[in-house]
């Protein structure tokens, strides 16, 4: 028979004999891992997924509260309890601040305290993982309609050029259906089923070009008044708590509310898809870390900023980013069609987007949109 699989819990505590205590008194109902030190605690969650971890706040070298901090940084879905005998409010204050714990245990922990505090502890820890889910699930949503936007900005560029050779060609085609029904006219040898296939070859090229065009044409979502400040927040949040930002400080900045008038949807594609290139151009500058800030300016207009410290844009290339299918970046990372698509959304909304770059320093974006009315 199949065993069970019985629920993670990392204790970290200095004393070796409460560490053997709650093995032997935890060892049936979870998969009790134990570390004597923050530095032993830390190196085994760099190995396996622990989803609740209960740290002693006195120990050698690393306290608690620092360890703690430590775990959340590196696995923020991780439920964290302190254990202390000597709390206070001060311990508390920093243990919520500094750490963001989920409960402070008091020594001594009755076996029923414990259980009772293990169980909220994997229930909070299944509420994270449901909140992941639908924040996963929303980030695909935005990505997905970036994509099929990038898909439609493609076959605009492409079907625009395509119509306009389509309608060479009918040009040419209704000359020929002229002739044929001069000739048909005339009496000479050309019968109707001929004449027939040539007219409907005519209307159903027509139709085709038309199609074509409207294809290649704009297709305004419809509009409503929006906080920038809070949509970037969103966008911001999303990617943080999604790990997309691991590598990078990805930081916010708003002077206040900025309310004008668009497509939310379409707004976040637009922010989703430029800090998305800021991050990657400070992977690609091969450093381990960099920053990446959105700020929100209100005045006479509305600006969003996005810069970056990575690998910048080469002053020849500036002039060509948003042209369609141009890319930066490896075969294989991109359409070359996000910065072009995100030029669109910009125009849509009334909007204007400029950039400025050093290479080796970074990039700077700047969009603005007109205040809405009151």
């Amino acid at each position: 028979m199949r065993s069970e699989v019985r629920p993670v819990v990392l204790f970290v505590d200095d004393e070796r004999m409460l560490l053997d205590t709650v093995q032997d008194l935890l060892f049936r109902e979870y998969d009790v891992v134990t570390a004597n030190s923050a530095k032993e605690g830390l190196a085994i969650l760099e190995h396996r997924e622990i989803p609740l971890v209960v740290s002693d706040l006195r120990m050698p070298t690393t306290d608690g509260i620092a360890f703690l901090r430590e775990v959340n940084l590196r696995a923020p879905t991780t439920v964290r309890f302190l254990l202390t005998g000597h709390a206070d409010l001060d311990t508390a204050v920093r243990a919520v601040n500094q750490s963001s714990i989920f409960r402070l245990l008091i020594k001594p922990c009755t076996p029923d305290d414990l259980r009772a505090a293990l169980r909220a502890g994997f229930e909070q820890r299944r509420l994270i993982h449901g909140d992941r889910e639908l924040l996963a699930g929303r980030v695909t949503e935005l990505s997905a309609s970036l994509i099929h936007a990038e898909r439609l900005a493609m076959i605009g560029t492409m079907t625009a050029a395509m119509s306009h050779e389509l309608n060479n060609v009918l040009a040419v085609m209704c000359a020929a259906v002229d002739e044929v029904r001069m000739l048909y006219d005339a009496g000479k040898m050309v019968d109707e089923e001929t004449v027939t296939l040539l007219e409907t070859g005519e209307r159903r090229l027509r139709q085709h070009a038309g199609g074509v065009l409207g294809l290649a044409r704009t297709n305004r979502a419809t509009s409503g008044r929006l906080d920038l400040g809070d949509t970037v927040r969103s966008v911001v949040e999303l990617l943080r708590s999604l790990g997309i930002a691991r590598r990078v400080t990805l930081g916010v900045a708003s002077d206040g509310p900025a309310w004008t008038t668009g497509n939310r949807g379409e707004i976040e594609q637009l922010l989703i898809n430029l800090v998305k290139n800021a991050i990657e151009a400070i992977e690609d500058s091969g450093r381990r870390s960099g920053t990446v800030m959105v700020e929100v300016h209100p005045g006479e207009d509305i600006e969003i900023v996005v810069r970056d410290d990575g690998s910048g844009i080469p002053p020849d290339r500036l002039d060509t980013i948003f042209e369609p299918f141009f890319t930066t970046k490896v075969a294989g990372r991109g359409t070359g069609l996000g910065l072009h698509v995100a030029r669109q959304i910009v125009l849509a909304h009334q909007g204007t987007i400029s950039v400025t770059s050093e290479p080796g320093r970074g990039t700077r974006f700047s969009i603005r949109f007109p205040l809405a009315g009151a």
